[in-house]
């Protein structure tokens, strides 16, 4: 039994992984299991099987979003979702759309998984999408109370561009923590 790992962007016959796309996230953030986890700085729903089927969705249509999962596989057959993101065409939902931007969002491996080379292998397959879609300069944001996270993206070439954005809470979440976020980019 051969068993490997590789990302792709969604497709229609994903949705029967929706549940498990779901699961990742809410792990990787909600849990104190993984190294990501971000239950002490922010509280309430995460997301749902439901959130996660609307995106694969729109993914698929291809005009507001990319959806990528990490795939574990055994002998070439897709067993289960083991990381998501997301790529959006804009740095922020709330402002008008850069140019040749677009931001990573909703990036998350199973606390399981982590620390094997999974996100790294999502991040950059996720870069190369990017470049493909013509996009030059990929955003993230993250937690400005992380120090080994912004370390993480510092080593795979993002930097920090000194500007920070206050945490807009969608419903059904609340900042446990008064912290806001640090803007990090980098060029394609």
């Amino acid at each position: 039994m051969t068993v490997d790992y590789y990302v792709r962007q969604v497709t229609l016959d994903d949705l029967k992984f929706a549940q498990q796309g779901t699961d990742v996230y809410n792990s990787a953030y909600n849990t104190e299991d993984g190294w990501t986890t971000e239950a002490k700085i922010v509280k309430g729903k995460l997301t749902t099987s439901k959130d996660t089927e609307e995106f694969i969705t729109e993914s698929v249509q291809g005009d507001k979003l990319t959806q990528l999962f990490v795939f574990e596989r055994e002998n070439n057959v897709d067993k289960s979702v083991v990381g998501t993101l997301m790529i959006v065409p804009f740095p922020d939902l709330d402002e008008k759309p850069t140019p040749g931007e677009a931001m990573i969002t909703r990036f998350a491996i199973s606390p399981h998984h982590q620390s094997k080379g999974l996100g790294r292998l999502l991040l950059e397959g996720s870069l190369r999408v990017m470049k493909d879609q013509g996009y030059h300069t990929c955003s993230i944001r993250v937690f400005e109370n992380r120090p080994e996270v912004l370390a993480w993206y510092i080593k795979l070439g993002f930097v920090d561009t000194l500007e920070r954005r206050a945490f807009k809470a969608p419903p059904g979440k609340s900042l446990a923590l008064p912290v806001g976020f640090v803007i990090m980019k980098r060029v394609l």
